[in-house]
């Protein structure tokens, strides 16, 4: 298990020094792979607003805060680039006061009062006190998550790399 930016992981992958590698894409930021890669569809990860308690109450659209300040990751990120697509799509600009690629460390800043955030579903498993998530009502945006193998042309995956995919697949289900 290696942790990797996406870029190095595809590269690692191209080498051989990976045989799996697990990407993500957002709604309207493609992850587009090479035609000698497979992609395995692992889960889809609905996004949520989050918002500080001390807010005013909101329904998951994102028009309704387009005034408040804003958390978002930083630059040259898929995440980033999501936030920013579903807001003016919800007819405004940001203001992003504060960036984070860690979604932890951006529900810490939204505990702490400090803006509203998007983040995807299964980045709140452990959400801390004093903040509010709602599904994303409007725009409706998802990140999907999948995992990456080398094409084989027909050639059975190694049966390491046939478990792992198994496995993948399987506890993403569980979760939705």
């Amino acid at each position: 298990m290696i942790e990797a930016e996406d870029q190095q992981s595809r590269l690692d992958l191209h080498s051989g020094t990976l045989d799996v590698v697990v990407l993500q894409e957002y709604d309207h930021v493609p992850a587009p792979l090479v035609d000698d890669l497979d992609r395995h569809p692992v889960t889809t990860d609905p996004m949520h607003l989050i918002t500080p308690i001390g807010w005013r109450r909101h329904t998951g659209r994102l028009s309704e805060l387009r005034d408040m300040p804003w958390i978002a990751s930083t630059e040259h990120t898929p995440c980033l680039r999501s936030t920013l697509h579903a807001c003016r799509l919800a007819g405004f600009e940001p203001d992003i006061r504060h960036r984070a690629v860690d979604f932890a460390l951006t529900l810490d800043l939204v505990a702490a009062g400090l803006g509203a955030a998007l983040v995807p579903e299964l980045a709140l498993r452990h959400v801390p006190p004093g903040v509010h998530t709602a599904p994303l009502a409007e725009p409706v945006t998802e990140r999907r998550i999948f995992a990456v193998t080398r094409a084989l042309g027909g050639t059975p995956q190694r049966p390491a790399v046939h478990a792992l995919l198994a496995e993948l697949t399987g506890r993403a289900s569980l979760h939705h």
